[in-house]
């Protein structure tokens, strides 16, 4: 797609937002985007300059930084007049932020830690979990995880914020990091929380589907969540992503953080009750379509 459609589209985000359409990444009115065949440079186009020239974009090259890592490299002078742009039609909309591990848990036995009278927020409200007599093992799982992410956000809000914290909720030696991100549990098909340093997405396929719909409206790559061609009950199965702003060039040290990332995978796992559980990872994040 050639980067004038996609600007196109980025101006004509806040009526079709007002019709119901949501995407995360148009919202702030601006988007990144890419050449497939240069993905190391991305550029950034805004809709509102903010003093800067209306014909302008910003741009970021992808470099090796501190201690072997790439990062995203932007400073003031990194911009481009709107009409040097490669003419190309081969542009996507670009996610600037690393996925360490994109994959997808299938949950085979679970013991769930939910009990009765546990709060679980569901359709913009609180509810008593036993209102719900959630039946779906990935439901279940997530509230698990939800349940699990509470006490220690809970501890380390009240570390970092007040400098103390309820001694009887001390986590243990391995969790060193906990936070969710936005708004409490997000919502009951998702969650998204900062867990060792790592930030967590992890959803049902009908969370995905979702969002799916609405990046395909807006002419975004779809995520890929092959849960039917690994034969898997879709009631079963969650995706996983994890962010990081950086990710290492030495294959070594990206496995480590990987088996790290699993490891983290393993106990989210455990303290949500699943005993039994396979995990694949997804190495093609993106499913690619015509445009």
């Amino acid at each position: 797609m050639r980067w004038q459609k996609i600007y196109d589209v980025l101006k004509t985000y806040d009526d079709e937002n007002r019709r119901g359409w949501y995407s995360y990444t148009w919202a702030n009115h601006g988007v990144s985007i890419m050449r497939k065949s240069d993905p190391n440079k991305i550029y950034h186009l805004d809709l509102f300059k903010w003093g800067r020239p209306a014909d302008e974009a910003t741009v970021e090259t992808l470099k090796v930084g501190e201690d072997g890592k790439l990062v995203w490299d932007w400073v003031a002078s990194d911009t481009i007049k709107f009409s040097e742009l490669p003419d190309a039609d081969d542009y996507v909309v670009a996610d600037p932020i690393f996925h360490p591990y994109i994959g997808m848990v299938r949950i085979k036995k679970i013991n769930s830690p939910v009990e009765d009278n546990d709060l679980i927020h569901k359709d913009l409200m609180y509810v008593r979990a036993r209102e719900i007599d959630e039946q779906r093992l990935n439901f279940m799982t997530l509230n698990g995880i939800k349940k699990y992410i509470n006490k220690y956000d809970e501890y380390f809000y009240n570390r970092r914020w007040y400098g103390c914290a309820n001694k009887d909720d001390v986590p243990p030696e391995e969790i060193t990091d906990c936070a969710w991100c936005g708004n409490s549990t997000n919502e009951y098909s998702a969650a998204e929380f900062h867990f060792n340093y790592n930030e967590y997405h992890i959803a049902t396929p009908g969370n995905i589907n979702k969002e799916n719909k609405h990046r395909r409206h807006f002419k975004e790559q779809e995520w890929l969540f092959p849960w039917i061609s690994n034969g898997w009950d879709r009631d079963e199965c969650l995706y996983i992503q994890t962010s990081s702003l950086w990710m290492w060039t030495d294959k070594k040290a990206l496995k480590e953080h990987k088996d790290k990332i699993i490891a983290d995978i393993g106990i989210l796992m455990k303290e949500a009750g699943v005993e039994e559980y396979e995990l694949v990872e997804i190495r093609k994040p993106f499913k690619y379509f015509a445009l």
